[in-house]
């Protein structure tokens, strides 16, 4: 996929970066080379089955003090890139604390950041902002993604929304291009974002009963 004159560049490419990266040339050829083979449903289209995209304050990465070979860090953010389950994320998480030794903050923050792109993705989220303060839930395009406003899963979500254990997070909606969610966390999570993570997960799963 990669010449020689790359790989050095991506071999320090964050996760996050990463995947963008790959998901965008595996859509190009599938969009064109090989159109006919993948081509998907209209059904499996409006459910939004893109992984969710997620932004964030803090780093989330595997340094090179923890795993010092470039090919090998490589290879650990693909094999994260394709877990799809919180199996699969425990057994990532278990197999570099074998290897490696103990877990340091970056690759905590990596690691609670899949967690919760998996229940996001559920929730057919298309991307999530997050800051020290708050955080933003981006939707569907309500174009190409009809079915899901009309889908069990938002109707979860506006439940939830309107549920008591939702006020403390003072849930704003706003119609612009997408239509978004505005959550405001109860605490100041600069120098914590792993919690950060904790109480979105506990929002996301408000949303999924």
């Amino acid at each position: 996929m990669l010449g020689a004159e790359q790989s050095g560049f991506v071999f320090e490419l964050g996760f996050d970066l990463y995947q963008k990266i790959l998901e965008e040339a595996v859509a190009e050829v599938k969009a064109t080379e090989f159109q006919n083979l993948f081509k998907e449903t209209k059904e499996q289209k409006e459910l939004g089955e893109k992984p969710c995209e997620i932004t964030f304050f803090f780093n989330a990465l595997i340094p090179s003090f923890y795993v010092e070979s470039a090919s090998e860090r490589f290879a650990l953010y693909e094999k994260l890139s394709k877990a799809t389950t919180h199996e699969e994320i425990e057994r990532f998480k278990n197999e570099l604390e074998d290897r490696f030794g103990k877990l340091p903050d970056d690759v905590k923050n990596l690691i609670a950041v899949s967690t919760l792109r998996i229940e996001a993705t559920c929730l057919s989220l298309a991307r999530i902002e997050i800051t020290e303060k708050k955080c933003t839930l981006i939707f569907p395009d309500s174009q190409t993604h009809k079915a899901f406003y009309q889908s069990q899963t938002f109707g979860k979500i506006l439940d939830a929304i309107q549920s008591d254990a939702m006020k403390k997070y003072k849930p704003v909606f706003k119609n612009e291009k997408r239509l978004k969610l505005d959550i405001t966390f109860e605490h100041n999570y600069k120098d914590s974002p792993v919690r950060a993570i904790e109480a979105l997960r506990e929002i996301l799963g408000l949303m999924q009963k």
